[in-house]
């Protein structure tokens, strides 16, 4: 009578820890949930005009389904319980197959002692392959954690702009419009255009305040990007100006900008001229004086595991060729091996 062995169940537990089907599905999860992120508008961190905007945009889009897709956390999967619990155990998986692969390697060359070791080729493939999608995935934690992005920034003259409430800076080359940033910054520049910086004086020479109408107290300069119409005041003598960008297409930075003061009638202006240059215009007893300045619209990024993500996709690539390149091997005999 034949009896049924039991299974151990902790090589059993093993093999499917560190089987290849578990490593696919929880690839393919892991591919979806990127996917997903990709093509839904993920909510933007630690701005909340930007979030409003995107709010508003989100629900146009999607209607009544907005709240319910939010609560699913389909609007931030990258920041998801589930998707960090998908890379945690891919990583576990990655972990447990590289011991595999090291332990087999081991027992096979025990079990060659006496003979012709095996080729290195195949198993030196496989283990570049699981340390790079460790390091790769060790790599986007650290972004993950300790990375941080900011989008939409106006920088405008070498003032060093301080970001994400960090010692990281980002400014602009007043010469050559190129972006300086500290060391560890990564911008990506989405556009440059016109700017102005504007003081105003009296007949006397002395400063008169100048404000724009978002922010509440008068300055004697303003720094104003010109990456649509602006609007700003001279309070004290009641003089409103209008600043436009005189292009039809994408504006350069020394596009030419047309310059409107209103004094007594907000239908006429009381002058106006167009700036290519350094110039003056005088409204009443008030000289404004006007010096381009262009602006970078542009995304800074900090992200301190680029390095690690890089090694380990090349580390990965160079393994998963090697391992393709060694299954077109041909086998050898077992003649040959003896």
């Amino acid at each position: 009578m034949i009896t049924d062995i039991p299974r151990d169940r902790w090589q059993t537990t093993w093999r499917f820890l560190t089987s290849d089907s578990l490593l696919a599905a929880l690839l393919l999860a892991t591919a979806a949930e990127l996917i997903i992120a990709g093509w839904l508008p993920q909510a933007p961190l630690d701005d909340p005009v930007a979030h409003a905007q995107w709010l508003s945009e989100s629900q146009a889009r999607f209607g009544q389904a907005t709240s319910t897709m939010e609560a699913l956390s389909l609007f931030a999967i990258t920041r998801s319980p589930i998707f960090r619990a998908l890379l945690s155990l891919l990583a576990g998986c990655l972990l447990l197959r590289l011991i595999e692969v090291v332990d087999q390697w081991r027992t096979h060359r025990a079990e060659h002692a006496s003979s012709r070791p095996p080729s290195p080729w195949a198993t030196s493939a496989r283990l570049l392959a699981h340390v790079g999608a460790l390091v790769l995935l060790a790599g986007l934690f650290i972004t993950h954690t300790w990375g941080w992005q900011v989008t939409d920034l106006i920088v405008q003259g070498d003032t060093r702009i301080p970001l994400a409430g960090t010692e990281e800076w980002v400014s602009l080359d007043p010469d050559t419009h190129d972006v300086l940033h500290s060391t560890g910054i990564i911008p990506h520049v989405h556009e440059q255009g016109p700017g102005v910086t504007i003081r105003a004086s009296d007949s006397a020479g002395t400063p008169v305040s100048l404000q724009k109408p978002t922010e509440a107290d008068p300055v004697i300069q303003l720094e104003v990007a010109l990456n649509e119409e602006q609007y700003l005041a001279v309070p004290e003598e009641r003089i409103i100006i209008q600043l436009t960008v005189q292009s039809t297409d994408s504006p350069t930075p020394y596009a030419p900008v047309l310059v409107q003061a209103y004094l007594n009638s907000p239908n006429q202006p009381a002058a106006s001229a167009t700036i290519q240059n350094d110039q003056e215009l005088v409204v009443g007893d008030v000289t404004l004086t006007f010096a381009r300045m262009p602006y970078a619209r542009l995304t800074a990024t900090h992200n301190p595991g680029l390095w690690p993500t890089g090694a380990g996709l090349v580390l990965l690539a160079l393994g998963v060729m090697g391992c393709a390149a060694w299954s077109w091997q041909p086998a050898q005999s077992a003649e040959e091996e003896t």
